[in-house]
């Protein structure tokens, strides 16, 4: 399976921009023998949805699924799409609807927005820690220094 991290795939909202990632992944010629009896039933698609850390984006092809008002994620563990239920998006703006296939999730932008934003904050916590780390490990020095001239 190809999975491809991105940070773009997510604020590309509109029909057309999904359907050229679609085409550049390829997914419809992967060939799986995953859905049983009659692989031409099932085939991947192309997803471009939240990690399960909800601060990244990314490009997979895997089965769509039926996801039940919450932002689309690509679980790395498990391998498949799923619903992220610590991201109810029917009360955003716009909503996703409470029952909507994974490929489209394109729809709802809140849910990129989302994981921009976690991805911000996280960028600035790391920060701040680096901050306070090399700060501290410059008291240290310093008390280390300071007791050998006494």
């Amino acid at each position: 399976m190809e999975l491809i991290f991105c940070l773009a795939c997510g604020y590309s909202t509109d029909a057309v921009s999904w359907n050229k990632a679609a085409e550049r992944m390829d997914c419809q010629s992967i060939k799986q023998n995953c859905s049983g009896l009659n692989p031409q039933q099932h085939v991947f698609q192309y997803h471009c949805v939240v990690n399960g850390w909800m601060n990244a984006t990314l490009e997979v092809c895997a089965f769509n699924r039926s996801i039940l008002g919450y932002c689309t994620e690509f679980n790395t563990r498990g391998a498949m799409i799923q619903d992220h239920y610590a991201t109810d998006c029917t009360n955003h703006e716009p909503p996703c609807p409470s029952n909507y296939n994974s490929a489209e999730a394109y729809k709802y932008p809140t849910c990129y927005n989302l994981a921009r934003q976690t991805r911000l904050i996280s960028q600035d916590n790391s920060t701040s820690s680096t901050a306070r780390l090399v700060g501290n490990t410059a008291m240290v020095f310093a008390s280390i220094i300071f007791g050998v001239f006494l």
